[in-house]
């Protein structure tokens, strides 16, 4: 099992980096020794230069996949290890035109000077905004959907169902009218399932609002963007299959019972018609998961310390993880007829 949500990138900085600046510093010191001036350049030279670029861009790669939310200083290295290849190269070409003139150490100063430039480009945050921008970010998202449930609700007289018609459809899709996604909405074919035919192209579309920036793993392995924002599905929730509540029928009260909770760790496509089935799934928060990046948990979040929900009454609130159990239970209830206050949560 591994626990969640994985180590991030950054806390790990010393080490990444200081494997990708050794690779950079080998293939470095080949390109200096194939271009160095006492040496006498040959075609054949070329051949080496390609072959440490593609084994510098493999090693750089094998090392991305170990973690798919890699910053942006990955793309900058395999740039790099291709610009020096490329310096050497036309450096190499111009000494074979060139021999009677001599301009010693200048692939080697630029070889450094561009490695010393990498090196801060590789600071993360120079590459990241803080975190709590992503969260603000975060919990405007929540905002944004609870809003469309709201107005979805006044035009329908209920809120959307988890899963409606045949074949089934997720009630992100019908939110896109009310998050700004009216276009998309009106090409979605309800007949046919959400990753076949014209329904792909929607569902490899990128909807902001159902990411949450924290979250590095933006798609799954198919290539669908995921969304970090889920249901909660099960007996006596608010979203039930086929047919929602209308909020009215809320006795707990909208303040109290939770409408959509991050779960980043699940990695759902944003238009499956799937969320977190209670009766299937611990209700944890960040529970660990048997691959990186993932969470077996109902609730999960890239977030320090716990996940933001968003409530039946349109607002945000973080929930930490060390919350009481019941209270948590009490909360997924629509008609749990639990006691509970704002201040156990």
């Amino acid at each position: 099992m591994y626990e969640f949500p994985p180590e991030p990138w950054q806390s790990n900085t010393h080490e990444t980096v200081g494997i990708h600046l050794f690779w950079l510093l080998v293939g470095a010191l080949i390109m200096i020794w194939l271009s160095h001036p006492k040496r006498r350049p040959t075609i054949w030279d070329a051949a080496g230069m390609l072959f440490v670029g593609l084994v510098l861009t493999s090693l750089l790669l094998s090392r991305n996949t170990d973690y798919r939310g890699y910053p942006s200083a990955y793309p900058a290295l395999i740039y790099f290890a291709w610009g020096m290849v490329g310096l050497a190269m036309i450096w190499n070409w111009y000494r074979l035109l060139k021999v009677g003139e001599r301009w010693d150490g200048w692939f080697s100063l630029s070889a450094i000077l561009t490695l010393l430039f990498l090196i801060l480009c590789m600071i993360p945050p120079l590459h990241t905004p803080r975190e709590a921008s992503r969260r603000s970010q975060c919990r405007n998202n929540l905002k944004h959907i609870g809003l469309a449930f709201h107005n979805y609700h006044d035009v329908h007289e209920r809120l959307p169902a988890q899963r409606s018609g045949q074949p089934t459809h997720s009630w992100r899709v019908d939110l896109l009218p009310f998050i700004d996604e009216a276009p998309l909405f009106k090409q979605y074919d309800f007949e046919t399932e959400w990753n076949l035919g014209s329904n792909q192209k929607i569902a490899k579309t990128e909807i902001s609002v159902y990411q949450c920036p924290s979250n590095p793993f933006r798609n799954n392995t198919d290539e669908f963007p995921t969304t970090a924002y889920v249901a909660l599905v099960g007996p006596g929730t608010i979203l039930q299959p086929g047919e929602s509540l209308p909020l009215s029928e809320v006795i707990d009260g909208t303040s109290n019972t939770l409408l959509a909770v991050e779960a980043c760790g699940l990695q759902i496509p944003w238009c499956k018609p799937q969320d977190v089935q209670l009766a299937e799934t611990e209700l944890l928060i960040n529970g660990p998961g048997s691959e990186l990046g993932k969470s077996d948990g109902a609730m999960s979040s890239f977030h320090t310390g716990g996940v933001q929900v968003l409530i039946a009454d349109g607002s945000v609130r973080f929930i930490g993880s060390e919350i009481d159990k019941d209270v948590l239970k009490a909360l997924t209830t629509a008609n749990g007829s639990e006691t509970i206050s704002a201040d156990d949560f």
